[in-house]
């Protein structure tokens, strides 16, 4: 049983990083590894950089991102990855799917009446904390 938790633990942290990405794309183009340090400064640290490369080359291979080597200073150029048009519908997509899944959990987690773990008092259903952002192409 342990191990099929696990297993359902990493599935279910893969389909959050994909739409993660895909929102930190709608904000601005960027490269790989900047993705990885913008996720860890949000709070997902546990993310392992092969992962996102992994997903930022499928995405592509799936028509969601376009990519672009960028020439960086002092080094090789970077690979920067943008949302296409299919890449945005996907992002409103998932976004709708998981924002219902997650309220539906926090309702289900509510009637066991324990508090929810969450180490600033965050809850969806109240207003959220503001975080650091730039204006989306998608506002």
């Amino acid at each position: 049983m342990k191990a099929d938790g696990a297993a359902r633990s990493t599935r279910n942290m893969k389909a959050a990083l994909e739409g993660c990405l895909l929102a930190l794309l709608a904000d601005r183009e960027d490269y790989g590894y900047e993705l990885v340090k913008r996720l860890r400064r949000m709070g997902i640290d546990t993310v392992n950089e092969g992962s996102v490369y992994t997903l930022l080359r499928s995405f592509e291979g799936h028509g969601l991102l376009s990519s672009r080597l960028v020439q960086s200073r002092g080094g090789p150029a970077r690979r920067h990855y943008a949302l296409t048009p299919e890449g945005e519908h996907q992002l409103r997509r998932w976004s709708t799917e998981f924002l219902h899944f997650a309220h539906a959990v926090e309702a289900i987690v509510a009637l066991s009446g324990l508090p929810l773990a969450r180490s600033d008092s965050y809850r969806l259903s109240s207003s959220r904390p503001e975080l650091p952002r730039e204006k989306s192409r998608l506002d």
